[in-house]
């Protein structure tokens, strides 16, 4: 694995940070959000604004895991179950 032009640049070595930076790269599968859900505001919206992000598909399933279990009531419902979970019932069913 090569490390990125900037990282190489300081001082011709890696730093503790960088160094940081190059294992979690070669851990975290790239799949993983790049940035968790406190950190783009969602917390900070209403819970309609946090409603339309997932509708708008702005939410990976961890997320929506994250979001049922901090504010369930919240979470759109299908049929009894969170509706990102019989969403993906149905795909596999189908």
């Amino acid at each position: 694995m090569r490390l990125n032009d900037s990282v190489m640049r300081r001082e011709g070595s890696l730093n503790e940070t960088a160094g940081e930076l190059a294992v979690a790269r070669m851990v975290a599968p790239s799949s993983w959000p790049k940035r968790s859900l406190v950190d783009r505001g969602f917390w900070l919206t209403t819970p309609e604004g946090r409603r339309q992000t997932y509708r708008l598909g702005g939410l990976s399933l961890g997320e929506c895991l994250a979001w049922a279990a901090k504010a369930p009531h919240e979470v759109p419902l299908c049929n009894g179950e969170f509706e990102f979970i019989a969403v993906k019932m149905a795909e596999v069913a189908g």
